[in-house]
């Protein structure tokens, strides 16, 4: 899996004026919240709000805190009458970007960067931002030109070189891919995140041995990563050293234990490992975290098929194509199990279905 990084919310307040005593009580809140003591600032700031509703600063800076603890709508609410009161203000505008892209409504946010944007044309974190939301958006093209552009402004941008690899892994270009990841990793060698993301597009190349040592660089760093876990041991899974990858998917658990894709992955190393009542265990445990996974419904049905409890793996392929209509494998996997059923048929309407999906 890969993952990115948002630029941190901006804090630098516009000076509104306030009484001495206000002033000072600002300059305090604003103190206490650059060295990390959220309440104690917003205390301070919905002090100042109760004597002066309309102050910007506080405004603003109390919508940074509520998206900081993950009181969204309120940041929305505090950011967005901010802006009303000083839409000239960038810094606002990609701060509300944040709030709502953590939402999930990834339209307003790109419009909310483009607003900062339009303000400020040189503001590196809002086209870094801009296109992470570009991304979720699987407007891949685009969020490239957006991460270009923030470090065409700042050319030392670790987290934008990291996150324009994302984008170009996404979008198949593995070889740029990896060369963004090395020029973040050149700008910041400690990068965990660009360590494991690099791991990721050398394992698309099948340079299984490369990434391998790419995710144990990122664990060298940050030992309790278990994205970096789970995917050095999909990197020795591909390898069939399964023993050694089951014991990653552990270790990924240990740290995060309701991690879906590593008991999924860890289902697969059981599955090949022929443990196939653990190998069940897995999968299911995945699916109670994470209901929607195809791809462990999937997992799930083979081993129901190898175990012959024939019904209940097409049951479990048949959840996995309503969940994921276009899944060449569970297609083919479900044609199988039709067949084992003595439904041929069924089984050759399934598996004619398997090349129609199949990415090429």
């Amino acid at each position: 899996m890969s993952k990115h990084k948002r630029g941190a919310p901006q804090r630098k307040p516009v000076q509104n004026a306030l009484s001495p005593q206000q002033q000072s009580r600002f300059q305090q809140a604003l103190a206490l919240h650059q060295q990390g003591q959220l309440g104690q600032a917003k205390l301070i700031y919905e002090e100042i709000l109760k004597a002066q509703p309309g102050h910007f600063d506080s405004l603003h800076l109390a919508g940074v805190i509520a998206y900081q603890t993950g009181e969204l709508a309120q940041g929305v609410k505090l950011i967005s009458e901010a802006i009303r009161r000083s839409p000239e203000q960038a810094t606002p505008h990609s701060n509300l970007g944040l709030v709502l892209q953590q939402l999930g409504r990834l339209e307003e946010a790109v419009a909310s960067f483009d607003n900062a944007l339009l303000r400020k044309p040189d503001y590196a974190e809002a086209h870094n931002n801009r296109g992470i939301a570009l991304k979720d958006l699987k407007r891949l093209e685009e969020a490239v030109a957006s991460y270009d552009k923030a470090l065409s402004v700042m050319p030392g941008y670790a987290q934008a070189y990291n996150n324009r690899g994302n984008a170009q892994k996404d979008l198949k270009r593995l070889d740029d891919a990896l060369a963004s990841y090395d020029q973040a990793l050149s700008i910041k060698p400690d990068y965990a995140q660009a360590w494991n993301n690099r791991g990721n597009a050398l394992s698309d190349l099948q340079r299984l041995d490369d990434a391998l040592a790419s995710y144990d660089k990122a664990l060298s760093i940050k030992p309790d990563y278990a994205q970096a876990w789970s995917n050095r041991g999909t990197a020795l899974l591909d390898l069939k050293r399964l023993d050694d990858a089951l014991a990653s998917y552990d270790k990924a658990l240990s740290l995060e234990p309701d991690y879906a894709q590593a008991h999924y992955n860890r289902g697969n190393a059981l599955l090949d490992l022929k443990r196939l009542d653990e190998a069940l265990t897995a999968y299911d445990k995945a699916l109670s975290i994470k209901p929607d996974y195809p791809q462990a419904r999937n997992g799930r049905g083979i081993v129901l098929q190898e175990l012959r409890r024939l019904e209940e793996a097409l049951a479990s392929y048949d959840k996995a194509l309503t969940q994921q209509a276009d899944y060449a494998q569970a297609h083919n996997n479900r044609g199988n199990v039709l067949l084992d059923l003595k439904r041929p048929d069924e089984a050759l309407a399934s598996c004619d279905l398997a090349p129609v999906y199949r990415t090429p």
